[in-house]
Formats: structure tokens, C-alpha cells, sequence
């Protein structure tokens, strides 16, 4: 099982020895998390095996070049920036590096001050496209209170936000029970959907769950992977998330990547951390809108029985008779009122909802205090 880590991951592909040295100790040092690679083949196995933020790389390298490396590294991690170093024989390549994906490239001799300044760029880049997808997602995930609408979105959202293969969505029922709610495979799928809820069940009490996101290496973590699950043989990562707000769980999160893609890094952690929580408000408001439906119905019963009982009332003694039962139907309505208007507040003061969505909200209660304050005048 691995762990979160916030530093951004660097990898530096440089053939040459005091060079590798020199920007791995100097990165180090700037609190980045460094791995260094020889030649392009080795930096390319890399890529696959570990999520990176920057590839620093040379041009010129024995076995697989600079060039023909960017493409494959784009290829497999298409939001890992690329730095390419060139020597001043080169710089068309370099130029032509940038055409295929680069984010930019630096001459030898390099001024590593210089050279710190583009990495920063770069990473800043990689962090704003995170926040711009995370920015659609949300938008997305809150343009809806219909469970049956947003599940859908959330998952579609989360694949590309992530680069997963596959994703599965993990909800607990009236009765605490686990049951497969959404995924990017079909839910017929009986292997895939036998495997998610075995390993969120026993995963659902876990204190690991509780403190954070648990990430899984399929291939060697016999902690949550049991012998002779039956999982997709091409599954090589995961990652496990709580859907929690305000201490309540509403379910489990799984997420997938295949073997010809890198495992999960900090970034996506971080990305994940930020999706799930808008995740657990949006899935909150469509539980409070639920319930708040399940209340109007209730007023709308209700306010029936009342025009029923005001046609079978044809004298005033009947009236009096009936009085009884106008009292306890008062009594009821005010209850119900009072939990509809209650389901109601949350969600007007949910920031995220979107303006549809509240001026919706804000209809259904003036409704409901019409319908209200029509019933107290027929009363009367």
C-alpha cells in the first residue's frame, strides 16, 4: 500500500552521469521528489511503473532518445510536462520536441537558476490544468439533485479528471448495506461488480479508510487483495475513497488503472481529495431533496384528505362534530411542514448548488408555505 506524498515527482533522464548527479542532489534539495534514469528505455519503464509531474530529459541518449522517449511518455501520462535539455547542435530538435508535447526546452551549459524557474512554470501548469478539471467537474456534479442523473456524471467526470480505466461507485442503503450504485462498466458485469463490493466490504470499517484514501498495488498488496479475487487480470492500481461529509458515510469510491498505465501519484490524490468532497455535498443534497420530496407528498396527502373531509362536511353539526379531525390533520401538517422547510435550508445554503438548482429549491418553498397557509384559512 502506498501513501499520499505532496512533493511534486520528478524524474530526470540524462545519460550522463555528473549531469543526472548535479540536477538530482540540486532538486532534492528544493523539496522535489526525484528519480533518475539513465536512458530513455529505463525512463520510459519508469513512466509506466509511477505517476511523475515533470520529465526532465535529454536529447542526445544511447538505446532510446529524447525525442522518441516524449512521445511514448505523452502517450502514457498525457498531463506529465516534459523538459527537454539540448545541446546547441540540437536546438531544432528541441524546437520540433515542443510540436510534439514538450513544454519547453533548455540549452547546455544550462543556469540552473534559469532551469528552476521553467520547472516551476511547468508544475504550475500541471496544477492549473488539475484545478480547471476539477472546476468542469464540479460544475457538472452540482448542476443536478436527481441521484438517477448525477451518479452518471460523477463517474464520467472522475475517469477523465483521473485517467482511470475504470471506476466504481459504492453507495450504503437505508438498512447501512452496501450496493454497486454507479461504475464506467456496465453493472451486469458480474466479476467486476462481485470484486468492488467484496473489497468495500471489508474495507468499510477499516480505520485506514477513515483517515484517508487507501492506494493498492494489485500485484503485491495481499492486505486488501485476497487470494483468488476475481478481478479484472489487466487491474494493476487502486485507489479506495470514503465518501464522508460531516461524519455521516454515504459509500466507497474505487478507482482503476490497467498495467500499461502509471500508478497513482500525489497529484491525483490531491485531485481525488478535492472531487470526492464536492462528491459527498452533491450526494448529501440529492438525499436532502429525497427527503424533501417525500415531505411534500406527505402535505399533498394531506391537503387531499382535507378537501375529502370538507366534501362529506355538509351542516354545521357535522362540522362539529369533525372538529376533532381537523385538529389532528393541523397537527400533522404543521409537522410536515416544519420537515420540508427543514430539507429545504441546507440546500439554499449549499455555495456550491448552482443558481438553477436554488431557484428551484426556492419555488418548491413558496409552494409549500402557500399550500400551508391556504389549509390555516380553510381551518379558520
Amino acid at each position: 500500500m502506498n501513501n499520499s506524498n505532496s512533493k511534486a515527482q520528478v524524474l530526470i533522464i540524462e545519460d550522463e552521469k555528473g549531469i543526472r548527479s548535479l540536477l538530482s542532489a540540486e532538486l532534492s534539495r528544493k523539496n522535489y521528489e526525484v528519480d533518475t534514469a539513465s536512458d530513455g528505455e529505463e525512463g520510459i519503464e519508469k513512466v509506466k511503473n509511477k505517476k511523475y509531474n515533470l520529465v526532465i530529459s535529454d536529447i542526445m541518449m544511447p538505446k532510446l532518445n529524447g525525442l522518441e522517449a516524449l512521445k511514448i511518455i505523452k502517450k502514457i501520462s498525457p498531463e506529465t510536462e516534459v523538459i527537454i535539455i539540448t545541446g546547441y547542435a540540437t536546438v531544432e530538435n528541441a524546437i520540433q520536441s515542443m510540436k510534439d508535447g514538450a513544454y519547453d526546452f533548455i540549452q547546455k551549459p544550462f543556469d540552473l537558476q534559469k532551469l528552476f524557474t521553467l520547472i516551476e512554470k511547468a508544475l504550475e501548469k500541471v496544477e492549473l490544468k488539475a484545478l480547471v478539471a476539477i472546476y468542469e467537474s464540479s460544475q457538472a456534479v452540482f448542476s443536478t439533485l436527481k441521484l438517477e442523473e448525477l451518479l452518471p456524471m460523477m463517474i464520467k467526470s472522475l475517469k477523465e479528471l483521473l485517467k482511470a480505466d475504470e471506476v466504481a461507485l459504492l453507495l450504503f442503503d437505508h438498512q447501512s448495506q452496501l450496493y454497486l450504485a454507479a461504475a464506467s462498466f456496465p453493472l451486469t458485469k458480474y466479476s467486476a461488480k462481485e470484486f468492488y463490493l467484496s473489497l468495500a466490504e471489508r474495507l468499510k470499517s477499516s480505520i485506514k479508510l477513515n483517515r484517508s484514501p487507501i492506494v493498492i498495488d494489485v500485484s503485491t498488496d495481499t492486505e486488501f487483495i485476497l487470494e483468488g479475487s476475481k478481478i479484472d487480470v489487466d487491474i494493476k492500481s487502486l485507489v479506495v475513497c470514503p465518501i464522508v461529509l460531516k461524519g455521516r458515510k454515504y459509500g466507497i469510491l474505487c478507482v482503476a488503472r490497467e498495467k500499461e498505465h502509471s500508478g497513482f501519484g500525489g497529484q491525483d490524490l490531491r485531485n481525488l481529495a478535492i472531487f470526492t468532497s464536492q462528491m459527498s455535498q452533491a450526494i448529501a443534497n440529492t438525499k436532502l431533496y429525497e427527503q424533501l420530496e417525500i415531505k411534500i407528498s406527505e402535505l399533498e396527502e394531506i391537503n387531499n384528505q382535507l378537501a375529502e373531509t370538507k366534501a362529506e362536511l355538509s351542516s354545521t353539526q357535522k362540522l362539529v362534530e369533525k372538529n376533532r379531525v381537523f385538529v389532528d390533520i393541523q397537527k400533522e401538517m404543521k409537522e410536515s411542514l416544519s420537515e420540508a422547510l427543514k430539507y429545504i435550508q441546507p440546500i439554499l445554503k449549499d455555495i456550491k448548488a448552482s443558481h438553477d438548482i436554488k431557484k428551484n429549491v426556492i419555488g418548491v418553498k413558496e409552494t409549500i408555505i402557500s399550500c400551508h397557509d391556504k389549509i390555516l384559512a380553510f381551518l379558520k
